[in-house]
């Protein structure tokens, strides 16, 4: 399954960009309410997505993101390390509106998670990665001929687990995106 994703993953990517009929760069949060400390936290990051029109109303996402999550630790020491989340994710998105300047959207998919801890002292630490699943409702803004602003929120449900098997801790939340888009 995980071979899959990653296969449909790095395929969606090299479709041409003749089918392209945009290409985004965003900033990306995410606020993850996993239950454990140790994974309750704020992430920040960057990513790319890939957006392929079906038919006018419907359209194919591919996103790559890259997340630092940095663990809250109430009354301790808040430096204690990161946890690195990098989401390959696919998608259908449902255009709201039929092509105004505004256009609202809402969509999911699914997603394969690479995932590693990294400690203070440079040791780093490999997760078992995951497959996981994303919700999203965003707007477009036209800003002029094949250019774009697009923010979105977006709530993602995907668990951690270490290499040895013990228990999943989930990584569930909320979080937004925010970039430019070219249109083709």
């Amino acid at each position: 399954m995980k071979r899959l994703i990653v296969l449909l993953a790095v395929v969606g990517l090299s479709i041409p960009s003749a089918w392209a009929s945009g290409i985004g760069v965003y900033g990306a949060y995410w606020k993850t309410k996993g239950g454990s400390e140790a994974f309750d936290g704020d992430g920040f990051g960057g990513g790319a997505k890939l957006k392929v029109d079906i038919v006018p109303q419907l359209s194919l996402e591919v996103r790559g993101t890259y997340f630092s999550l940095k663990p809250k630790v109430e009354g301790g020491d808040s430096d204690s390390g990161k946890l690195e989340v990098i989401p390959v994710e696919a998608g259908l998105t449902l255009n709201l509106a039929n092509r105004s300047k505004l256009t609202p959207y809402i969509g999911g998919g699914a997603g394969y998670y690479f995932m590693k801890i990294k400690g203070d002292g440079g040791e780093s630490e490999s997760l078992k990665n995951q497959v996981g699943g994303y919700g999203i409702a965003g707007l477009e803004i036209e800003l002029g001929e094949g250019f774009c602003i697009f923010a979105e929120g977006k709530y993602t449900v995907v668990s951690a687990q270490d290499k040895g098997g013990g228990p999943k801790v989930k990584l569930d939340g909320f979080g937004g995106n925010a970039g430019l888009m070219i249109k083709f």
